[in-house]
């Protein structure tokens, strides 16, 4: 599970708001470590963004599913 950020950028914003260096390399790099499975959680953006409360809520919102998910079985995620 891996949590991106970012002030300005988010996916399909105009290229004035900048590119998604961090997801694309890292990305790469845990595929590169043998890590396949990789699960997203993004709270982007955060500066320019009318609602961040709300778009926070929804990235915890993601990471809890998530870990319910992936939990092993019989453990309850809190």
């Amino acid at each position: 599970m891996v949590v991106y950020t970012s002030g300005v950028y988010s996916p399909g914003a105009p290229i004035q708001f900048g590119m998604d260096f961090h997801a694309e390399f890292f990305n790469d790099w845990l595929r590169f470590i043998g890590v396949n499975d990789v699960f997203e959680i993004r709270f982007q953006p955060t500066v320019v963004n009318a609602d961040p409360d709300a778009a926070r809520e929804a990235a915890l919102v993601r990471a809890r599913d998530l870990a319910s998910e992936l939990a092993a079985p019989g453990v309850q995620a809190a």
